[in-house]
């Protein structure tokens, strides 16, 4: 039994430098893969992503609608997806911040 999954993608044209942008795409990856994988509590995997620069500031929001996260404390989480997620924010010496509302979300804010 397959499950339908809809993306919900809001990004602003945004010019990063390989550096900045490549961990970034790596941590999104890694969250599409663990909300496939995780959160099957729903009939439709609805996922959302919002990317935006405000100066040399970059916003990265992601949610989806599965059960959130078992082990909130994201920092204190030995997971290797958590580890390689709290790794490449701070490559990018960015904050990132995990919380459970209706499902998963997942802010990242970064400098260019």
């Amino acid at each position: 039994n397959q499950k339908k999954t809809v993306f919900n993608i809001e990004c602003a044209a945004i010019q990063i430098d390989l550096n900045k942008a490549f961990p970034c795409g790596m941590i999104v990856n890694e969250l599409i893969t663990n909300s496939l994988k995780h959160a099957n509590s729903k009939d439709i995997l609805e996922i959302h992503l919002s990317l935006f620069q405000n100066g040399n500031s970059i916003s990265l929001t992601y949610k989806d609608n599965g059960q959130g996260l078992e082990e909130l404390d994201s920092a204190n989480c030995t997971s290797m997806g958590m580890t390689l997620i709290h790794s490449l924010t701070e490559q990018l010496d960015g904050d990132c911040q995990f919380i459970n509302d209706d499902g998963l979300t997942f802010n990242l804010k970064f400098t260019i």
